[in-house]
Order: structure tokens, then sequence, then C-alpha cells
């Protein structure tokens, strides 16, 4: 890349790092390159770092432990992440956010600010600067970890700048189990945590409660139901446009006529507890739809921009890889900027050649699921 007219290398002079996105990789990066003795900046766009995301996500607390160099299990200083734990430990979004959040704050050099939308990036010769709605910020180097709807992606790639939709939707809920109809127990199921009609998929599993709860009968039900019928809804709600991903249909915009769609469908595909499950949360209003977006990479390197986590590369739920993954990049990043062998560039061009094949692995597998899904639920339909 070229500043000013003239070819100019990065060093580790500056050590001041950038991280739009304050979401899990975010902050998990904020954490570790804070240990490689870096200064870091967390702009995220949201108005506070408190959200209020309680759908379940798989976890895997050696994995977390080892890249923020703080025990997920607990410690005296550090309370453990509460997680639920099957054929696998489940969680659920805020309660790793929030995990997180109290790990990065008791780090001096590491700041985060809230209510920060990135509007533009500016490269020269001394500073990179991003411009956010209230000011600029200037770094060494800026970390997209922004999401599947990356604003850093549009400096990095511009030639492949969005995520795609992949053609059908998720409807995700939660309910307390102390909600739940009488006389059904969600732990005498037979299942394995996941369901299969001609069109629909239906997974399940126990999270920990508001309060980090994981006792029977304390706990929270999380459940994702894959429908490939959503595409007009998307469309007409706003959530897809023109084949990208803008946002997802939220609690409150649900109508009367979605809910009793939902509840009509819950009633002829789904058996117990699961109908009473589905019926129970939507009683509740407790649901939201999430367009499905997939991103295959063609560069995680731009100068002194770098992507990780879903800016890098967005996944199908399915693949149970996002949060994985997405640390995996961050450890990635921290051992090769923790060894300042070489100029910056040089380092994050190293980055890109051990990530960029997973990444495009991991891009390729969930658009392959996501055509065997379409394609299995367009086959049996016409049976």
């Amino acid at each position: 890349m070229k500043y000013g007219g003239a070819e100019k290398k990065m060093s580790y002079h500056s050590r001041s790092v950038i991280i739009v996105g304050g979401s899990l990789t975010g902050l998990a990066a904020a954490i570790r390159l804070a240990r490689a003795g870096l200064d870091v900046t967390v702009l995220e766009r949201n108005p506070d770092f408190s959200p209020n995301f309680g759908t379940g996500i798989g976890v895997d607390r050696k994995q977390l432990s080892a890249v923020t160099g703080v025990s997920a299990f607990g410690t005296p200083d550090h309370p453990g992440l509460p997680v639920v734990t099957r054929r696998w430990e489940s969680t659920n979004w805020s309660a790793i956010h929030y995990w997180l959040r109290r790990v990065a704050e008791k780090l001096d050099n590491v700041r985060l600010i809230a209510g920060q939308p990135v509007t533009d990036i500016h490269l020269d010769e001394v500073n990179r600067r991003v411009v956010t709605t209230d000011r600029q910020y200037a770094a060494n180097l800026v970390i997209g970890a922004d999401g599947y709807r990356s604003v850093v992606r549009q400096f990095v790639a511009p030639e492949s700048p969005d995520a795609v939709y992949a053609g059908y939707g998720l409807w995700r809920g939660t309910i307390a189990e102390a909600d739940m109809p009488v006389g059904v127990n969600f732990d005498r199921r037979r299942d394995k945590g996941s369901l299969w009609t001609d069109r629909y998929r239906l997974v399940s599993y126990a999270i920990p409660g508001p309060n980090g709860e994981v006792a029977t009968g304390q706990r929270t039900i999380n459940w994702v139901w894959y429908d490939p019928d959503c595409t007009p809804i998307f469309e007409m709600f706003g959530c897809v446009e023109d084949t990208i991903v803008k946002r997802s249909l939220l609690r409150h915009e649900l109508t009367q006529a979605l809910i009793h769609r939902l509840e009509n469908l819950a009633k002829a595909n789904w058996p117990e507890p699961w109908k009473s499950v589905i019926l129970g949360t939507l009683d509740r209003r407790n649901v939201f739809a999430t367009p499905i977006a997939e991103y295959v990479p063609v560069r995680l390197v731009r100068g002194p921009l770098v992507l990780i986590g879903d800016a890098a590369h967005v996944a199908v739920p399915a693949t149970g890889a996002g949060l994985y993954t997405g640390l995996e990049d961050v450890e990635a990043l921290g051992r090769i900027l923790e060894a300042r062998s070489g100029d910056l560039e040089a380092a994050l061009k190293r980055y890109e050649r051990v990530r960029i094949g997973p990444a495009q692995k991991l891009g390729l597998s969930s658009r392959q699921w996501s055509e065997d899904f379409l394609a299995r639920t367009d086959q049996l339909a016409a049976v």
C-alpha cells in the first residue's frame, strides 16, 4: 500500500490498536492484544456495552481461557462463565459478553468506547484514522471485528464487501424452564438436540438462566428453527435487500399474522415437549428472526487493516464454528503481533497466510450446508 505517493513501511513504534466492534470476538481480541503489550481502543456502535442477547451459543471454556489468559472456569479475581454441559458446553451470548467485558475493564491498556458507529477510515503516512459519527481516532493498526455487516471489510475487500443472504432464516426463541406449561419436562426428551421435518429443522438445548443459574428448573430453554420460507417476510420488513442481509426481524415487529403462522406450524410439525416450548415462547413474544448470511473471504488484510471473526468469515450456525473460529483468529493475530518479527505490514500478511485457508474453508462448508438444506427441503416437499 502507498501513503502520500510513497511506499511507507509500518513499524511497531506506535503500539496503539483500534478494534471496530465490541462483540465477542472484538472483546476477546482486545484482551489478547493487551496481553501482548499493545494499547487497545474498542469502538462499539451501540450506545452501551450491555446488550440483551440471551440466545444460546456453544462455547469451549478451555479455548476461551487460553485466548484471554483468564480462566473461564473461575478464579478468585474473575467469576467463571456459567455453562450447561451435555454433549457440549452451552451458554448464552450475553453471559459470554459480560464475562469478557469484566476481564477487559480490569486492563489498564484497554479502552471501551460505546456509541461510536464508524463511518470512514483514512490512511496517511503517520496514523490510521477511524472516523465515527462523533470524532476521529488515530492508531497504528485497525482491526475489523464488526460482524457480518462489517464496515472495515468494505475497505479491506472493496471488490467483495458484503455478506450474502443464503436463502433462508432462523426463528430464535428462549423460555425460562419455570415459565413452561405445567407437566412439560424438557429433560425427558429422547433426542440429540435436533429434529427434522420435510421443510424445517429445529435445534434446542438448555442454557444458563438470566443470572447464570444452571440447575434443572432454573435454566432457560433455547431453540432455533430453520425455515426456508422466510424470504418474503424478510423482504417485506427490509431485513434483506437485493440478496444483502441488512438486519434481523425484531421481537416487537412480529405481527399477529406471523405469530399465528408459527403457532400453526409448531402444532403441525413438532412433537412434545418442543411444541409446548415453542408455543409458550410465542405467547410471551420472546421470538425474533435472523436471515442467514454467508461470506467467503477473498482477503483478510489490506495494509494496516485486518479482519477477524464474522467480519472475516460468516457461517451458518449449523456449523457450530462461529465463535470457535473467531477465537482462533484472535489467538493467531495475538501470537504474530506478540512476536514483533519484521514490520507490521509483514506481520499482518503472515496472519493472512495462516488464517485465510481456514476462513475460506469455513465459508465454503457453510455455503454447502445451506445448499444441501434448501435442496433437501425442496426435494421432500415435492414428494
